[in-house]
């Protein structure tokens, strides 16, 4: 076996080492060359993205793929309830299940997260009128919950019904109202309504750019959301000018080992890798993947 082959049977990352089985192997995911003969930057670059991008969707937290935005769930309008003393012991309530349910929901089980999420919406109904702003909150936690489950035809009109309730309570500018957009944006988008959730997360866009400003995370989010539609549908310059735009926002934002960098790297990486742009990917792919090691 000459060098060449030799050196692709393990490739080393950040002091970790992964054996990769072989000739066979490479053959497996690089037919288009016997290992023995692969010598150019080019397809070693190709063959390093086509491996470790393999390696990064298979570790990388699927909830991660739509961005939530950072503090968009949970108790957040829960606290902001009518601040009067004592609590009303159903807004008290409310509180608490709200909190059970961030608690279970970080802690991945979200069987049980989703009970606590059903009785705070039951709590909600009784204690506020349909279309307070409260009950679009606990409304959106538990679709946020069905739609980590899969259950998208659970999620989907409940996503809908918070969004109605503060479109209509709320000015159509509140940021509420565009977390609200991202959240239906992200079911269209996950069952395949590629055009549904274009719309939506360039309305929800223009009120973060206008509201928050354009260098806010949640205009990142929505940034990286948006541009995921794109590279679905094959847009591949629209979906990269959004990612790069995403990636400099987080960047600047979360320092250099956020989760989230992690995976706004791979996004853009993997933008370059649909078009064979393998030299582009791997130092993208590269830092992504140093950023999830340091985090294990």
């Amino acid at each position: 076996m000459t060098n060449s082959a030799k050196n692709i049977s393990h490739l080393s990352l950040c002091g970790t080492t992964y054996f990769l089985s072989g000739q066979p192997f490479v053959q497996s995911v690089y037919p288009k060359r016997p290992a023995h003969l692969i010598t150019t930057p080019r397809e070693w670059s190709e063959i390093f993205v086509l491996v470790f991008g393999k390696m990064f969707s298979e570790l990388i937290d699927h909830s991660a793929i739509i961005f939530t935005r950072i503090g968009a769930l949970v108790t957040i309008a829960i606290l902001s309830l009518s601040l009067t003393c004592p609590l009303h012991a159903q807004e008290s309530e409310i509180q608490r299940l709200s909190r059970e349910f961030l608690r279970l929901y970080q802690q991945g089980n979200t069987a049980q997260a989703a009970i606590f999420a059903r009785q705070a919406v039951e709590v909600a109904e009784r204690t506020f009128d349909p279309d307070h702003p409260q009950v679009a909150t606990v409304l959106s936690n538990l679709a946020f919950i069905y739609q980590v489950q899969g259950q998208y035809t659970l999620a989907e009109p409940l996503f809908k019904r918070s969004l109605a309730i503060r479109e209509k309570a709320l000015n159509p500018d509140h940021p509420d109202v565009a977390t609200s957009l991202d959240f239906l944006a992200g079911i269209y988008y996950l069952q395949g309504q590629y055009t549904q959730a274009e719309s939506l997360f360039k309305r929800s866009l223009l009120i973060s750019e206008k509201v928050l400003g354009p260098d806010h995370l949640d205009v990142s989010t929505t940034l990286n959301n948006l541009g995921l539609v794109y590279k679905s549908q094959g847009r591949y310059a629209q979906a990269e000018s959004l990612f790069k735009r995403s990636l400099a926002i987080y960047e600047k934002s979360l320092g250099p080992d956020h989760p989230r960098l992690a995976a706004s790297l791979a996004n853009l990486a993997e933008i370059y890798q649909s078009q064979g742009h393998y030299a582009q990917a791997e130092p993208l792919l590269k830092r992504s993947l140093a950023i999830k090691e340091r985090l294990i």
